[in-house]
């Protein structure tokens, strides 16, 4: 082969191109699901991140919120557990002190009447409903975030303190500061996009550590988590261990609605060939042969058939699903796993369970273990410390706490003969009689 040959095939061959490290560009508008790449080239470790907030964990879409909060509005189980538990941590609502003595309302001053009564500048949202906002967002997301604003209010000058949605708050990277947008789901990873504009779509607050001075010339965030190990950024829920039930519990519901609007439910193909017998139409036949097989008063009957030639033999397919099975299985499972990641008793949330009696004292007995192993360590002391740390950062004069309540009383084990007096019993009989007059 002559030199010139070579030559050509060398230049025809694609040649090697130089090993660059990888790098994100401000034109990328779709990155990948990785929060960090990390790239080795000459045995040095490169590597590069591209979001300015943290992401709630590595490799996600950062949705992870978005899911906790797809799981309350979609698994009954999980939903009716988790508004009994806000609804046992609220017990009779919120109480005061004040100089660590019990207080009631009117005994507090005006500005604090003023906050209790309304404490974020909506109408009819008082200090309790904040409360149950927070408790329910503890038990959802594992995590609360407080907005603050010294503003006018009624008229006054104060504080104005709401709740903000936990799925909505990402923290940044560089600064003690957290972007505010709805659009998580469009944005997800993607640094560049539209809904991150500040002003319009979104906006950035400070974060305060409420220590020291209150900052009180600017609109500001407080933050607090549930800590749970490998996870020092973000809380995370008590009940993380089944989400994956939740979506099984939602699936099997889905399957058997789409079973419903779009399943053909036949048990059994009944086909016949050739032609009815002498003097009766296609019709007539069919209609003869679908009386003496259907219907609950031919039910245990033989069904004999008999086949003039091979064309009249009717041919019967039999339609087996062993699926139904299957999902009632896993439906079970999945109510029992949601049951034991809380930590709850289903009679408490109203659910039945087959098999089980008891009463009122077994119902006490499941309300006291409860309250005592999750409600109140787990999510009612950690919403009061926070309230109580607001109030304190806000120089407020009250503290509030709460007085709880069994929702099972002992009504039924009193006899009125034997407790109340004769004049009682005697007004009773009177409303009654009075009752029906009206």
């Amino acid at each position: 082969m002559s030199n010139r040959r070579k030559r050509q095939i060398q230049n025809q061959q694609p040649q090697p191109k130089e090993s660059r490290p990888f790098q994100f560009t401000a034109k990328e508008t779709q990155p990948s699901k990785q929060l960090e790449a990390t790239f080795e080239k000459e045995g040095e470790i490169l590597s590069y991140t591209y979001q300015d907030w943290h992401l709630k964990f590595k490799g996600s879409d950062n949705l992870y919120p978005q899911t906790l909060a797809w799981a309350y509005r979609n698994a009954p189980t999980h939903r009716a557990i988790i508004e009994s538990i806000v609804a046992m941590a609220k017990g009779n609502g919120l109480s005061f002190t004040k100089d660590g003595e019990p207080a009631k309302l009117f005994e507090l001053s005006e500005q604090s009447q003023r906050f209790i009564a309304n404490p974020s500048g909506q109408a009819m949202y008082d200090l309790n409903d904040l409360y149950e906002d927070l408790l329910r967002q503890w038990k959802i997301y594992g995590e609360n975030w407080v907005y603050y604003k010294y503003s006018t209010v009624m008229g006054q000058r104060g504080w104005c303190v709401k709740y903000i949605d936990a799925s909505k708050p990402r923290l940044l990277r560089k600064e003690p500061k957290a972007i505010i947008t709805p659009f998580w789901r469009d944005i997800k990873n993607n640094n560049g996009n539209a809904y991150l504009k500040p002003g319009v779509n979104s906006k950035i607050y400070p974060i305060w550590d409420m220590m020291g001075a209150i900052p009180l010339d600017e609109e500001f965030i407080t933050y607090k988590k549930r800590r749970e190990p490998e996870y020092d950024i973000y809380g995370v829920p008590d009940y993380v261990a089944c989400l994956k039930a939740c979506v099984i519990e939602y699936m099997c519901d889905t399957y058997n609605q789409n079973r419903l609007e779009n399943g053909f439910f036949a048990d059994i193909f009944v086909t016949y060939f050739g032609s009815p017998p002498e003097g009766m139409g296609a019709s007539e036949w069919l209609e003869y042969e679908y009386k003496k097989l259907k219907g609950a008063h031919n039910a245990g009957k033989p069904r004999i058939l008999h086949a003039f030639d091979r064309d009249t033999a009717p041919q019967v397919d039999v339609i087996n699903d062993g699926k139904d099975g299957e999902f009632l299985d896993a439906k079970k499972d999945a109510f029992d796993s949601i049951v034991r990641a809380h930590r709850f008793f289903p009679k408490l949330a109203g659910l039945s369970v087959s098999g089980e009696l008891g009463g009122n004292q077994e119902l006490m007995n499941m309300h006291r273990i409860v309250m005592g192993m999750v409600v109140i360590p787990n999510v009612q002391n950690p919403v009061l410390e926070q309230m109580n740390k607001i109030l304190e950062s806000l120089d407020m004069e009250f503290r509030v706490y709460v007085d709880n309540v069994s929702p099972i009383g002992l009504d039924d084990r009193i006899d009125p003969e034997k407790e109340l007096t004769q004049n009682e019993k005697r007004a009773i009989l009177i409303c009654q009689n009075l009752t029906k007059m009206n």
